[in-house]
């Protein structure tokens, strides 16, 4: 279904009178109101992970009680992988907590509904209740799902694989850095088997550094780099020098109150023992923790919430100087930054083309892929998001190539990943047409609502899984992206409704798309 833009001039029409509708709560206990207290106590503190089990608790005793319901939805919303769980607590005590109404709009937003989400925000938006998030706020999430509707409407021609379980575990994998020759991998994970075995308050290990190899066209078992790469606290991957000699890392340091960007020299097949960056990149009160290098060495590129920026992280440059030494650091300007996060840039081969992430600019949610060219006086133009499905409405970042310029690597926290993060390979734009668009549409007998539905795509010759995908569940429409001259299976799934398998044979005669709807049967 086409999304419309809604115009708010129109909205503001309304008149927004939201009645107090606190419910008739169960009588607590002493100690239950003391643990309510503890908890609120440790809420207000920001500290979700503590607050949420008491929450849980209490919960299970009183589900009405709206101030619980609220919390809850907070403390989801902001410490676990699946959000989505919080929207039932929001729905309940968004009468209360007008508060409620702008987190829903977020939640709806993640799940594609963007109908619901603008309808929460201009809710939200036009009420005259005290709030805790700025106009500013509103207005930027309205824009953003403006634009997720809009990038969404206009896909991309590209193939994405997520790199399986061979590389990306149940846990985060993210910051992939590929060797010259395209053959190993290096990459950062939060996975079981650490070099501290810590973990953090969110009960997710420590970041270490990661390898694998690349051997008759299959990525080995990852390794972990182990010392002197990998320490007991937060070890990740940043980039490596042109000539793959230095391996750049972010290292917390012992207390864990901030961190550094060092270098690794390697001798032979050996990393040294990493040494603070001799340049003004790290500061004190800053955190500096991604960075790339151009491709003579000379200037590196690097993001920093440092203060004196245009807001958030920024993206900066150092230049290496006749003697050696590194310039002052230097931020990229307006054109790049925004007063949201720039983050995690790379920049090509070619010396102009700089891919980096960021929150603003046009943005579908989270961290958005885009790409800027330097013109012939050295400025940047003006930078262009890379498109669905490359974006999401999730988070998509650390952007790099492969030397070949066939493939891309970035991380994302898509759903229908294997873990909280994971690696994804993407065709490169030179190859984009080599697909061919399968646009089909779900149907059923009395326009049911298709929820919690998805489509394996499936090789026939190999029988290997191409994708999973999931449809618009308000209007049931998806794109695949499929090889020419191949046979595919497609299999739907969706509650409430038998299973659907097909084929559907991809030839160059298509052209450029495929157009079919799927029948589902519902369940008796």
């Amino acid at each position: 279904m086409k999304l419309t833009r809604i115009i708010p001039a129109l909205i503001t029409l309304m008149v927004i009178v939201i009645i107090p509708a606190f419910s008739q709560s169960v009588q607590f206990t002493k100690e239950q109101k003391q643990k309510l207290a503890d908890a609120n106590s440790q809420f207000n503190y920001g500290n979700y992970h503590i607050a949420l089990p008491v929450y849980s608790e209490l919960y299970a005793i009183d589900s009405t009680n709206s101030e619980i319901n609220y919390n809850l939805g907070v403390c989801i919303y902001y410490i676990k992988r699946e959000k989505s769980e919080a929207i039932k607590y929001f729905e309940k005590s968004k009468m209360d907590f007008i508060d409620a109404f702008f987190y829903l709009g977020n939640l709806y937003h993640n799940e594609l509904d963007f109908s619901k989400a603008m309808e929460h925000y201009l809710l939200y938006k036009n009420s005259s209740k005290e709030k805790n998030f700025t106009l500013d706020e509103v207005n930027y999430r309205i824009e953003v799902t403006n634009n997720a509707g809009s990038l969404m409407e206009e896909p991309k021609n590209v193939w994405i694989q997520n790199m399986g379980e061979t590389v990306n575990s149940k846990y985060a994998e993210y910051a992939p850095v590929i060797s010259q020759d395209d053959r190993t991998l290096y990459f950062t994970s939060r996975r079981d088997g650490s070099t501290g075995g810590l973990l953090d308050p969110y009960n997710e290990y420590f970041e270490d550094i990661y390898y694998t190899k690349k051997e008759d066209g299959t990525w080995s078992l990852p390794l972990n780099m182990g010392p002197p790469i990998n320490t007991p606290g937060h070890d990740a991957t940043v980039t490596l020098s042109p000539d793959g000699s230095e391996l750049y890392l972010f290292r917390t340091d012992p207390e864990l109150t901030g961190g550094d960007i060092f270098i690794s020299d390697r001798n032979e097949n050996n990393w040294l023992l990493p040494e603070k960056i001799n340049a003004e990149i790290n500061t004190k009160q800053g955190l500096e923790a991604s960075a790339c290098l151009s491709p003579d060495g000379n200037t590196c590129y690097f993001s920093s919430n440092r203060e004196g920026g245009y807001g958030g992280k920024d993206l900066y440059k150092v230049v290496k100087l006749p003697n050696g030494l590194w310039s002052k650091a230097q931020n990229l300007g307006p054109t790049v930054n925004t007063p949201y996060d720039e983050d995690a840039p790379y920049l090509d081969s070619d010396g102009a083309t700089l891919y980096f992430s960021s929150k603003g600019h046009k943005n579908m949610g989270g961290y958005d892929l885009l790409m800027c060219t330097m013109n012939e006086n050295g400025i940047w133009n003006q930078p262009e998001n890379l498109g669905y499905p490359i974006n999401t409405v999730n988070d998509e970042i650390y952007f790099v190539i492969s030397n070949s310029k066939d493939l891309g690597y970035f991380s994302s926290n898509r759903k229908g990943g294997l873990g909280l993060s994971d690696i994804y390979a993407v065709d490169m734009p030179e190859n984009w047409t080599n697909y061919i668009m399968v646009v089909g549409e779900l149907i059923t007998a009395d326009s049911l609502t298709i929820l919690n539905c998805t489509i394996t795509f499936i090789d026939s010759k190999t029988n290997k899984v191409q994708g999973i995908y999931r449809p618009n569940k308000t209007s049931g429409k998806f794109v695949i992206l499929a090889m020419p001259n191949k046979k595919y299976k497609m299999i739907v799934e969706a509650s409430g409704f038998h299973n659907y398998i097909g084929e559907i044979e991809v030839n160059e005669t298509n052209f450029n798309k495929i157009l079919t709807s799927i029948k589902l049967e519902e369940k008796q």
